[in-house]
């Protein structure tokens, strides 16, 4: 089975009709949308993984949601092993601006991606390595009472941002929420 991968994407356009198609050939990920976002007729039959790849970014997507407002389409997908990058790049070759985040849920990666600064993608494994190390190297002699638990948790963020580096802010409460979660999943916390 495949890792899911959540987005959540904002899309806007300054043509309202080009907001308007993009809206209804979003309503079925089919040879119409694939076709759109490629720019060549494609039929049902003709789709396969590497056409998906290429429009998508993913061997499949799912829409869990598709509101339109607007001036805006609001998008949350499920995507197979990767976020819909390609899609992205494929609207913004057409005019259309993104806003959108993502998590693959194991996590083994997320990020945040934005038609103004690209992808912000951060691989958990360093992140998850200096996690590790600082519980590991953390000493206090303040063990025995609740401060002890916020200290780890302060120096597990810091050797998290460390090992990602600089990071949108977005990508930064990601990485404070799953230092949370970490810590809690390991039982490292005192008194839990």
């Amino acid at each position: 089975m495949a890792n899911h991968v959540f987005a959540n994407s904002t899309i806007k356009h300054s043509d309202p009709a080009e907001l308007n198609k993009l809206y209804e050939l979003l309503k079925s990920v089919d040879e119409k949308l694939i076709s759109y976002l490629l720019d060549e007729e494609y039929t049902e039959d003709d789709l396969n993984r590497n056409l998906m790849t290429d429009a998508i970014g993913a061997k499949w997507m799912e829409v869990e949601e598709l509101e339109h407002h607007n001036d805006e389409i609001i998008l949350i997908t499920t995507t197979a092993w990767s976020h819909p990058i390609e899609m992205w790049e494929n609207l913004e070759t057409k005019g259309f601006s993104i806003q959108a985040n993502y998590e693959d849920e194991m996590p083994n990666f997320f990020g945040q991606y934005s038609s103004d600064s690209g992808d912000d993608i951060i691989d958990t494994g360093d992140m998850y390595e200096a996690i590790d190390e600082a519980v590991e190297n953390f000493e206090s002699d303040i063990k025995e009472t609740s401060d002890y638990n916020n200290a780890m948790y302060e120096e597990c963020v810091a050797g998290a941002l460390k090992a990602v580096g600089e990071c949108s802010d977005f990508n930064r409460e990601t990485i404070e929420r799953l230092v949370e979660n970490y810590l809690e999943l390991q039982d490292h916390y005192v008194g839990e």
